[in-house]
């Protein structure tokens, strides 16, 4: 059987280790996988549930010389056949490694993230990727936007790749009913009241002062920011100092999918996305989306069919489009399950396993051609 090592430089809440999360449970009994990943809840525990392989514990977004002499060796021992980085700092390591070891090496971004670079940090972050694409064998990106991005930025051009949409699971919709059911009881919300859900972390990407700026001019709808993070007190402190009253921050939990199950309408404002894992999960129950119009968000919304994309920063656009929701719950309803049908036939988790299985055995086989 085929051999994977899977790296990833976080374990923690987050779209990251939640797609890979989903890729090795369903890559199971097809690969045996070893994930290489931090010590860190919730998805320490989880990857260890989902393989058969084992764990090799590294860093948290963090080189060490030590965390690579230890993949080698686990390499070598466990007679890896290839090698998968999921993300920036995973990539280091896979690089490295595959480099030193010769095992072939498939690596996948999850988004480009420069924006909150200095210009001398986005030289040497370019310099560097574009000296060391060569060392991964393949790269597969997660729409078809962060393809375009890279090409923009003239990275992974000399390497063969192959878009393959993030993908998420069905769930039935009695138990999606019953979870709706379940937390608006406990939460006290009533049958006519709209309530506007995001699940995220709370940092420069997400954005989430700009949600906060949102809430504020949309007056009559409740808000539910599931997560947490360094801008989570900043955007709580905003929120009490403007005299929001229907704001809720449960921080992380361990159920968020009941979160979004119980709400009318997901909303996104990342400045940038790789696919976010959060809006697809919103498809996948019925719920439609509005989201900041960038990389990412683009791919996974369908303006006007499965909800709305609003120009990155332009408050009152993204309070349109909410309100114009909650005031006809038949457009609701109805691009709620366009996003359900989409989700389904485009962002499939069983979709998404197979393709990236198709990516391992023609890396192995020697045939490297782009999709």
């Amino acid at each position: 059987m085929l051999k994977v090592l899977e790296i990833t430089a976080s374990a923690g809440y987050g779209g990251g280790p939640q797609h890979l999360f989903e890729l090795i449970s369903h890559l199971s009994g097809k690969v045996l996988v070893d994930v290489a990943c931090p010590r860190q809840e919730p998805y320490w525990r989880r990857y260890e549930k989902a393989i058969k392989g084992k764990l090799v514990e590294i860093p948290e977004r963090r080189f060490e010389l030590r965390a690579v002499l230890k993949l080698i060796r686990h390499v070598r021992e466990r007679e890896i056949d290839l090698l998968h980085s999921h993300g920036k700092g995973a990539g280091v390591y896979g690089r490295v490694v595959s480099m030193l070891t010769g095992v072939p090496l498939v690596h996948t971004p999850h988004g480009i993230h420069l924006d909150h670079y200095g210009v001398v940090l986005q030289k040497i972050y370019l310099a560097y990727e574009r000296m060391a694409e060569k060392l991964a064998a393949y790269t597969i990106f997660v729409s078809d936007s962060e393809k375009r991005r890279a090409d923009e930025l003239g990275l992974w051009r000399s390497v063969p790749f192959r878009v393959i949409a993030n993908g998420v699971r069905q769930w039935p919709p009695d138990l999606v009913d019953g979870w709706r059911q379940d937390m608006r009881r406990a939460q006290n919300v009533g049958d006519d009241e709209i309530v506007v859900v995001t699940l995220s972390r709370f940092d420069y990407p997400k954005n989430m002062e700009e949600m906060a700026r949102i809430a504020q001019k949309s007056s009559g709808l409740r808000y539910w920011f599931v997560g947490d993070g360094v801008d989570r007190i900043p955007v709580e402190s905003m929120c009490v100092k403007n005299g929001l009253r229907d704001v809720w921050f449960p921080g992380f939990v361990p159920d968020p999918l009941r979160y979004i199950a119980a709400a009318d309408i997901y909303l996104s404002t990342s400045r940038w996305e790789g696919l976010p894992l959060s809006v697809l999960e919103a498809m996948a129950l019925g719920k439609p989306v509005v989201a900041s119009n960038v990389t990412g968000n683009q791919d996974a919304v369908r303006h006007g069919v499965t909800g709305f994309l609003y120009s990155l920063g332009n408050i009152e656009q993204a309070s349109d489009f909410l309100h114009c929701l909650s005031r006809d719950q038949r457009l609701l309803h109805a691009m709620g399950e366009a996003g359900r049908d989409l989700q389904r036939n485009e962002f499939s988790v069983e979709i998404m396993a197979a393709q990236t299985l198709d990516v391992y055995k023609n890396v192995l086989e020697g045939s490297l051609s782009d999709f």
